[in-house]
């Protein structure tokens, strides 16, 4: 064989070979490309899959807080007006008349602390506390007249001031906090917007 011949057949030889390499690199690549376009598309779709589930238990989750909050609130205008009841009523009910208005009243007052206790789970601390001091300041706002309904000896004096304090906390306490917990129900509602209600 000639020097000529062996060179052809080198450079041939090493020709085949890069070929041969560069198809198989392109081979891997590709394969590579497939793969990972193959799990992106994977990724994307289990994603979606989860920021979908993630939408239907949110909206889920603001569905039964938008209800509990309507029957919390109803239940606590139901206790404001039981309070109010009993002492619009007060002087002028015989006994028997107001340990039934003081027994409404205790059950509007349970019902709502019972409702509520079953449910701050739903809400946020700051709530919770505004729900709080409006409980008590509804509760304190007729106590001291409950020990009177009971028989407890007191004089005139002592029953127009005490009807008169809880009075003034229903009448001046109660609409501060209570504005602010609206303020807090709509906002979770989604009917204010930074301060401003939302156009319906």
């Amino acid at each position: 064989m000639k020097t000529s011949e062996i060179i052809t057949l080198i450079i041939s030889s090493i020709g085949g070979s890069a070929v041969l390499f560069a198809v198989v690199a392109w081979l891997a690549r590709s394969l590579i490309k497939q793969l990972l376009e193959k799990d992106l598309v994977s990724f994307k779709l289990n994603l979606e899959k989860v920021a979908f589930e993630h939408q239907i238990r949110f909206s889920k989750l603001h569905e039964i807080r938008a209800q509990i909050i309507a029957d919390l609130y109803g239940r606590l205008y139901e206790f404001h007006w039981a309070v109010c009841g009993f002492l619009r009523e007060f002087y002028t009910a015989n006994h028997d008349t107001k340990r039934i208005l003081l027994e409404k009243l205790n059950a509007k007052s349970y019902d709502f602390k019972d409702f509520f206790d079953k449910h701050r789970i739903y809400f946020t601390e700051n709530i919770c506390s505004k729900i709080d001091v409006i409980v008590e300041s509804l509760y304190s706002s007729y106590v001291p007249l409950e020990t009177i309904v009971a028989g407890t000896d007191r004089n005139d004096e002592q029953v127009t001031k005490a009807w008169e304090k809880c009075a003034n906390i229903v009448k001046d306490k109660y609409p501060e906090i209570r504005e602010s917990l609206e303020s807090e129900f709509r906002k979770i509602l989604g009917v204010i917007d930074n301060g401003k209600e939302l156009n319906q």
